[in-house]
């Protein structure tokens, strides 16, 4: 009897540190999420900025395009 008791201990001290690891994992697992959150954030940003940097270069050449044009006529 002291044997089997001696074994439920051992395992509930194993299955506690377990549940020690598992919440850590979870943590991590948590703070990962909310980086790639931030990274998906970021990109969108980049996204938009891409597009107004290619309108307003498009602007600037169109205009350069004319400026030569009549300068060279």
């Amino acid at each position: 009897m002291e044997k089997v008791q001696e074994t439920v201990a051992v395992h509930s001290a194993e299955i506690d540190h377990m549940k020690k690891d598992i919440d850590h994992i979870m943590n991590k697992v948590d703070k990962m999420d909310t980086s790639i959150d931030e990274i998906k954030s970021t990109l969108d940003e980049f996204k938009g900025g891409k597009r107004v940097a290619m309108w307003l270069f498009s602007a600037i050449a169109a205009v350069v395009a004319f400026i030569a044009g009549k300068f060279f006529q």
